[in-house]
């Protein structure tokens, strides 16, 4: 394409959550070896400063901080404080209008609208949907009402009088502080502010925890213990159907190893006692975001991700996957799951876990209960050759500690470590161990 304009730019909006490893690849996809030759120009906007990936390539970086001015800061203010619920006060005889410091203070940072939600007979309904809204924000995807109607039946939020909310009351409920867009249903948080303040004082490990339980129960529904659906058409139908399947499901990995619930093993041993469960799970995690019928056929006619999940996980397997902790583990081999069991790819749990960055709670226990080190997949790979390349140092140290041969590992997988994990690549050179480089390639 660049062959065919004087001037290309690219332009990445909000990259904050991208990884480096990530912007490299697009980098390395975008650029090649002709940096500095092609007509390309990328522009990117996000809150956080280059990742170091860009600074180290070379690619002349330019950093530029953009702002709002004080004079737009303060109308800002202004209007937020004229708009505000806080009530000002008066003196008794000059009734002189006064506004507390302090009120200012706690507007600003958001308690003022917290204290006030709290106060309201539908706290609950505007909490879920509120943390849903800035949990998906993180994730640069869309919650909509019809989400929201089936997030609160999966928390069992209803009414006083225990009826369910209609989808007319959410949006009332929560109409001072998000915006419905009447396109589409989805739903935003009218203060950047508040969205900030929820996120980093409000919405901590209880939230996260409930939604875990929430998620759990909701794909362990009778609806989904057919299992994975056959096509493309009929997975949309299902996600038009039960519009907070792909929610519940896209977001239960990154809450799963962060939050530990009481209620977790027993929660999670309902879903993962029928395969169809789990299966069905697999692949609205990997699915397109599902808003509505027209956006997710344009997606899948891009490219087709309604397959794109690895069959025949068994507990262990899922477990591993979302980086379940110790007792979990523990939990399902004391019911007798088969630490060898392998999915369709021929992996067993122990692969799954030591593809995982993050810490190697799962890998450490499944070697604690005796997984075979040396069992290779369809690709003939062991877990130490995926751990070199996707897992942390920490996974590649206790695979050794417990047996791993690094000497059966493919020249190719050494060669890939050395491009994503430099710093396991630099921990096997201090064991002695050759690795290969470009050139020798």
């Amino acid at each position: 394409m660049t062959s065919e304009f004087n001037k290309f730019l690219i332009i990445l909006d909000g990259v904050d959550a991208a990884t480096e490893s990530g912007l490299q690849d697009l980098m390395k996809t975008l650029f090649g070896d002709d940096i500095h030759e092609l007509p390309l120009r990328v522009l990117i906007t996000s809150r956080a400063s280059p990742p170091d990936v860009l600074k180290a390539q070379n690619v002349g970086v330019s950093s530029i901080e953009a702002h709002a001015s004080r004079m737009d800061l303060g109308l800002y203010i202004a209007r937020i404080i004229d708009e505000s619920p806080v009530k000002p006060e008066y003196l008794d005889e000059s009734h002189t209008k006064l506004f507390p410091y302090q009120k200012l203070f706690n507007m600003s940072n958001g308690l003022a609208v917290v204290n006030e939600i709290r106060s309201t007979r539908h706290a609950d309904l505007i909490f879920c949907v509120l943390y849903h809204i800035v949990t998906i924000d993180e994730t640069a995807y869309s919650f909509t009402l019809p989400m929201a109607y089936e997030a609160l039946d999966a928390w069992s939020i209803k009414h006083e009088d225990h009826k369910e909310y209609t989808t007319s009351d959410i949006p009332e409920a929560c109409a001072d502080l998000v915006f419905l867009d009447p396109e589409n249903q989805a739903m935003s948080i009218r203060s950047p502010l508040l969205v900030t303040y929820l996120r980093l004082e409000v919405f901590g490990d209880d939230y996260r925890a409930r939604d875990i339980i929430a998620s759990l129960r909701y794909l362990s529904k009778e609806d989904f213990v057919g299992g994975a659906c056959t096509s493309s058409k009929k997975l949309k139908e299902r996600f038009e159907t039960h519009r907070y399947l792909w929610c519940a499901a896209r977001r239960l990995s990154p809450n799963f190893a962060r939050v530990v619930p009481e209620s977790i093993e027993t929660d999670f041993i309902r879903l993962t006692a029928n395969q169809g469960s789990i299966e069905s799970y697999q692949q609205a995690a990997e699915a397109w975001h599902y808003v509505d019928g027209e956006s997710y056929d344009e997606f899948e006619g891009d490219a087709e991700r309604w397959n794109c999940f690895t069959r025949g996980y068994g507990p262990l397997h899922l477990a591993s996957h979302l980086g379940a902790n110790e007792k979990t583990i523990q939990a399902l081999v004391d019911r007798g799951q088969d630490l060898e069991y392998r999915a369709a790819d021929g992996q067993t749990a122990l692969h799954v876990a030591a593809e995982i960055e993050d810490d190697p709670n799962a890998l450490q226990r499944l070697l604690e209960c005796g997984s075979n080190v040396a069992a290779v997949d369809n690709d003939d790979l062991t877990p130490l050759a995926l751990a070199i390349v996707h897992g942390n140092l920490d996974s590649v140290k206790l695979l050794l500690d417990h047996g791993a041969r690094i000497d059966v590992v493919d020249e190719e997988d050494l060669l890939e470590c050395t491009r994503e994990k430099p710093e396991i690549a630099q921990f096997l050179v201090d064991l002695g161990v050759e690795m290969p480089t470009e050139c020798s390639e």
